[in-house]
């Protein structure tokens, strides 16, 4: 699949499946089989994220390397855990605040 979206960036589920079934169907029952399992596999590339899907359309997209991946994964786990250290943080001193108030009361 990945040596026909070399030629093509954008490419029909159709297409695709008869193309494959044209180059390795050996048996004309096995041809409706193939469809079947040229779709499966596309379904599992789009939820990989190696294709987008458009309609009928299928693209390939620009992989990004496992380090970019990485990096951009740490990037997001650092920014939720600053937010929520500063939720910590607030909750803090509101809880100070209450502490203050309730020793001004007595």
């Amino acid at each position: 699949m990945i040596k026909l979206f070399e030629r093509n960036r954008r490419l029909k589920y159709s297409n695709i499946s008869k193309i494959l079934i044209d180059n390795f169907s050996s048996e004309s029952n096995d041809s409706r089989n193939i469809k079947r399992r040229v779709y499966d596999a596309i379904n599992v590339m789009v939820a990989a994220g190696l294709f987008s899907k458009n309609g009928d359309n299928l693209e390939k997209r620009e992989s990004k390397t496992y380090r970019d991946k990485v990096d951009g994964l740490k990037g997001q786990l650092v920014n939720d855990f600053n937010k929520q250290q500063t939720i910590v943080n607030n909750k803090k001193m509101l809880a100070n605040r209450l502490n203050k108030r309730k020793q001004k009361i007595k």
